[in-house]
């Protein structure tokens, strides 16, 4: 990088800094794969989301089949029940340092 491409960095960093500073709010994402670290299951494979869901392993469903409207809609029941547990499983896991909710 040669001097005026580290001064256009530089500069782009405080904007960015000084637009942060002044929002209102600030939301950072992260792949899926962050989690995992803290203890929430792997929704990549089937084996890891039905041993998290086994409900759903009985079932045979996918973790598509049952986190949309359509499966709201159809089975309510059953999206509400795997839609509490996911969300308790969510709340009662802490977040590791990668996580960047734990710096706050």
């Amino acid at each position: 990088m040669n001097l005026s491409q580290t001064d256009a960095t530089v500069r782009a960093c405080m904007d960015a800094a000084e637009l942060i500073a002044e929002a209102d709010g600030l939301l950072i994402t992260a792949g899926a794969g962050i989690s995992i670290d803290s203890g929430m299951p792997d929704f990549r494979g089937d084996s890891g989301f039905w041993r998290a869901y086994p409900g759903l392993g009985n079932l045979r469903m996918r973790f598509y089949e049952i986190a949309n409207p359509r499966a709201f809609r159809d089975m309510p029941e059953v999206a509400w029940g795997f839609d509490g547990h996911r969300f308790a499983l969510y709340r009662a896991t802490a977040p590791h340092l990668a996580n960047p909710s734990a710096a706050l």
